[in-house]
């Protein structure tokens, strides 16, 4: 799965780092994915930081459709 999710378009909806100039909507490329399971991206605004699945919020694009999305279900 890892490797499948290169060069895929991503969109942020929710990231919990309060340093980051990311905002909901914003998309990029996936560059890579590490052993831990972030999500490294290529945003558009010039940023490669990463988002980190279970903590963040996003969608995984293919052809500018969304195909999944990710959520942080928190108690």
């Amino acid at each position: 799965m890892k490797n499948s999710l290169i060069g895929k378009e991503i969109k942020l909806i929710r990231m919990e780092d309060p340093y980051t100039s990311l905002k909901s909507g914003d998309v990029g490329t996936i560059s890579s994915v590490d052993s831990t399971g972030t999500i490294f991206v290529n945003w558009q605004n010039g940023s490669k930081l990463g988002v980190i699945p279970g903590i963040d919020e996003y969608q995984i694009l293919e052809n500018k459709r969304f195909i999944k999305l990710f959520k942080d279900y928190k108690n």
